[in-house]
């Protein structure tokens, strides 16, 4: 019985289309369940980044105050200023600079997560005093 398998088994010489097409089909399965699963996973890594982003910020800035009794008086001096409290000026989920602007005695740190929505800082003078606008 068992050369007759081994007979049977020699004979053969690759898959037949149903086959193929049948692990094509899982395969196609399988990626289609799994691709929305990772861009979600990236989105929730940006906005992961944003938030630590806009804190590491918000501690520059106290510091930059403790240092010199005022904030940066634009983006572009906040970019300036901040060099030695912060390696590189960040980017929000979307790809652009996290905005930055004086407000009477504070100042506004917001960026676009991945949905778009802009989240403030903690620190910062529009925080909406609840986590539904910011982080």
């Amino acid at each position: 019985m068992l050369r007759n398998m081994r007979k049977a088994i020699k004979g053969q010489k690759g898959f037949t289309l149903v086959e193929l097409m049948v692990v094509i089909a899982i395969l196609g399965v399988l990626a289609a369940l799994l691709v929305p699963r990772l861009t979600t996973s990236t989105d929730a890594a940006k906005d992961a980044k944003l938030k630590a982003d806009l804190r590491s910020l918000d501690s520059a800035l106290v510091q930059y105050y403790a240092n010199n009794n005022q904030y940066p008086a634009n983006l572009s001096a906040a970019k300036t200023s901040l060099q030695n409290y912060i390696s590189s000026w960040p980017k929000d989920a979307k790809g652009n600079d996290i905005q930055y602007g004086p407000n009477g005695n504070g100042y506004d740190l917001a960026g676009a997560d991945s949905k778009n929505n802009w989240r403030y800082s903690p620190g910062s003078i529009s925080y909406p005093g609840d986590w539904s606008n910011t982080y």
